[in-house]
């Protein structure tokens, strides 16, 4: 015969005992039948911490004991959010014939839940939760699946804010960036052809006071910039072409190094002007090559001591040549080979120290070299390879300071493959092979030498 019956215990050693079920079991021996009871307990300290213990022994009593001996030995804390004590997210868990959702909720709620599932929320400390069983009724099904379910809890408390608090925070900065863009392509005859495109720009910059939220410093300019492009093609494989090219960004955030920090500088304004050719040596190689004159504003550091202040005077005129081979030379051998030349100077300065100057950090001659070799003998595996130039330029605004020219040599590997018919790249590169020491601008040395693996995939 079997019987079973649930019954609560009063607190013990801070301690809620709940004995959720007990059982009157039978087993046939040679000497006869031996009789026995089974008691399922749950024990909690109504903080988070829960334990679940079963106890078998020839009388209730016992079984009762050694049952909550049991689950006091085995308690687990569990998360709990706030003074509303509920869980911080939503669980839903499958356990056998057993699904349950869990739900967080506010105070005043309550526990939404009835029979055995409240009862071990209630000794677990929760005060606000609403749940959703469907299934069994067999109870230790149950509760196992409670306690599963409030393992799959994730919680990272908020951490020690010290004198800020809570208090909500205000931006320090916002950027906006609109434009309306319009264009087309003109195809006049077989040598002559336009591109034409205007572009309807605002840039909107704002800084706050982060601790009252009051706006502090506001730029906005619109703008209507051009692009104009006429080409023109001589014979069958080459292609001239003029173009002008106008372009608004928002202004510069000054850094943190500076004594006008956080200040937000004038909106920039742009201008590009070249005159090119491009000649398609096989399908497959292009080679190209340009004059160009780049106007933008000039900014820097005025370099006053103890701090000094980023600020915009003049503009940096760039004049200069470029020449770029690119494409394959054979069907396993892609290079892309390239060299500029450039006079840099200030120009419409204020200031009379800028004049006939050069910019800060702004090299006169570049140059690269990048390949990419396709072994024929291994499907989809490159060799990678370049070399790149930089030429020398001034570290301050009176030019007696120089940084050093350098070059830079990288090489790699990339293969490509199918895997459960999915892509699959897997990439490995060392940038500055050779470790080279160099200054990338006045403030801060180059990269050493670096490896990088990755492995990429398509789903």
């Amino acid at each position: 015969m079997r019987g079973q019956r649930q019954e609560q215990f009063e607190e013990k050693d801070g301690l809620k005992e709940i004995v959720i079920e007990i059982k009157r079991t039978s087993k046939k021996t040679k000497g006869g039948d031996r009789m026995g009871f089974t008691c399922l307990t749950v024990v909690g300290d109504q903080a988070g911490q829960v334990g679940l213990g079963l106890g078998k022994a020839p009388d209730v009593r016992a079984s009762v004991k050694k049952a909550a001996r049991t689950a006091r030995q085995y308690m687990i804390a569990y998360p709990q959010v706030g003074e509303a004590k509920t869980i911080p997210h939503e669980v839903r868990i499958h356990n056998g014939s057993c699904k349950l959702i869990l739900k967080p909720a506010p105070a005043g709620t309550g526990i939404r839940a009835g029979g055995i599932v409240r009862s071990v929320l209630e000794v677990a400390g929760y005060a606000n939760i609403v749940v959703k069983r469907i299934g069994t009724r067999n109870k230790k099904t149950n509760v196992d699946t409670v306690l599963l379910a409030l393992s799959q809890l994730k919680y990272i408390p908020e951490p020690d804010w010290g004198p800020m608090g809570n208090k909500s925070m205000n931006p320090s900065y916002a950027d906006q960036y609109n434009n309306i863009l319009m264009g087309d392509n003109i195809i006049i005859n077989d040598q002559w052809s336009v591109m034409f495109g205007l572009n309807y720009s605002t840039a909107i910059n704002k800084a706050y006071n982060s601790d009252s939220g009051e706006l502090r410093t506001k730029y906005e300019k619109s703008k209507l910039t051009p692009t104009v492009s006429l080409l023109y093609k001589p014979i069958e494989d080459v292609t001239t072409y003029v173009s002008y090219v106008e372009a608004l960004e928002k202004g510069t955030i000054v850094g943190s190094t500076y004594a006008n920090r956080g200040e937000i500088l004038p909106p920039l304004v742009s201008k590009q002007y070249e005159v090119g050719a491009k000649y398609d040596i096989n399908p497959n190689l292009l080679l190209s090559t340009a004059l160009f004159r780049i106007e933008k504003p000039n900014q820097y550091s005025d370099g006053a001591i103890p701090l000094p202040n980023y600020v915009q005077d003049g503009l940096q005129v760039h004049n200069g040549a470029e020449l770029v081979l690119t494409g394959k030379v054979t069907n396993n051998l892609t290079i892309i080979e390239g060299g500029t030349l450039m006079d840099i100077n200030v120009e419409k300065a204020e200031s009379s120290d800028l004049k006939g100057k050069k910019p800060i950090n702004a090299a006169s001659r570049m140059g690269k070299i990048y390949a990419e070799y396709a072994l024929p003998w291994v499907k989809g595996l490159v060799l990678t390879g370049g070399a790149y130039y930089t030429g020398e330029k001034y570290g301050n605004n009176a030019n007696t300071d120089k940084i050093p020219s350098y070059t830079l040599y990288d090489i790699g590997a990339r293969y490509s493959t199918r895997l459960y018919n999915k892509s699959l790249i897997v990439r490995l590169n060392v940038f500055n092979l050779t470790d080279k020491d160099y200054w990338q601008d006045r403030y801060y040395l180059g990269m050493p030498r670096t490896v990088a693996f990755s492995v990429s995939t398509m789903f």
